[in-house]
């Protein structure tokens, strides 16, 4: 403590010097205050005395101003510290323990260890038939979506192989699921739409499309079609006999190469720059062995090989 009671102390309050005896002392580890009995006080432009009054105050420093604000403070403080003895006394003192105060690597290690045992206690792995199961009930709710039109059809298509288990069966009966896929071809007053198309009626509309002269994929699709059909022997005779009547090129006519072209044009005109560097480009893949055997001899015919 820097004061005792019963000491002489001078207090400077600003404009005002107040000399007097500590009368009380307020112990706290943090804050320790005094009760200061006033004698008299000076002013500093002039001195004259005034009557003895009690007056409380911090530790304090002859060399510090205090102003109205500070005191304010100094006083709300003052009522905290009352409070907060009274209230120290009326509870059980508790020994402090040592706070622990974990460092940058062992919060991440710590952090570590809990995502690990979260892990731990969520299932590594999905019990078979879970995702089924949720499939069922939002198809029970109505919901619509790409999944649920995917299971669907995946019921219907072990439904009818035989091989759809009889549990999952026994609970697509309790719900009236649709197997057959009769329903969809009705219009909305329960007659039927339109009728399936039958085999064999897409060949015949590309074939009427081919004899009147269209061009577009899907008859260049069914060209490469019946082609690989009549070289396997799998196209129908009724189909071939058709495809004979409008004189169809079963064969590929192949187009000229263009190494062929340019061979021609070596024999009218060997002086050309565009010839000489063709012939250039011959004679150095013959010497990788990159040349087939047929343009070798072509080669050797024309003089450019020995």
């Amino acid at each position: 403590m820097k004061y005792k009671v019963g000491e002489k102390v001078r207090y400077d309050g600003g404009d005002w010097w107040f000399y007097g005896t500590v009368s009380a002392v307020f112990e706290h580890p943090i804050c320790p205050c005094y009760r200061l009995s006033v004698e008299r006080m000076e002013k500093k432009s002039c001195k004259f005395s005034i009557t003895q009054f009690e007056y409380e105050l911090e530790p304090f420093n002859s060399e510090v101003v205090i102003g109205d604000d500070q005191r304010k403070r100094e006083n709300a403080e003052l009522e905290y510290l009352k409070k907060y003895q009274q209230k120290q006394k009326r509870e059980p003192k508790q020994e402090s323990q040592p706070v622990k105060v974990e460092t940058a690597p062992k919060k991440v290690e710590t952090a570590k260890k809990k995502v690990e045992t979260a892990k731990k206690k969520e299932p590594s792995t999905r019990k078979r038939g879970d995702a089924w199961m949720r499939n069922l009930e939002s198809f029970r709710k109505g919901e619509k979506s790409n999944a649920i039109y995917t299971w669907i059809t995946y019921n219907r298509r072990l439904y009818k192989s035989g091989k759809l288990d009889e549990g999952k069966l026994e609970k697509l009966m309790e719900i009236n699921f649709p197997f057959d896929t009769d329903k969809k071809n009705k219009g909305k007053d329960g007659s039927k739409g339109e009728p399936k198309r039958k085999k064999g009626e897409a060949w015949d509309k590309n074939f009427e499309s081919y004899r009147s002269g269209e061009k577009s994929n899907i008859i260049s699709t069914w060209i490469a079609q019946n082609r690989k059909m009549h070289k396997t022997g799998k196209l129908p005779i009724d189909k071939y006999e058709k495809l004979i009547g409008i004189n169809f090129p079963f064969d590929i006519v192949k187009k000229p190469d263009a190494w062929d072209k340019q061979l021609e044009e070596w024999k009218k005109d060997r002086k050309s720059i565009p010839m000489q560097q063709w012939r250039q480009r011959n004679i150095r893949q013959f010497l990788e062995g990159k040349l087939s055997a047929d343009r070798i001899v072509k080669l050797k015919e024309v003089g450019i090989l020995k």
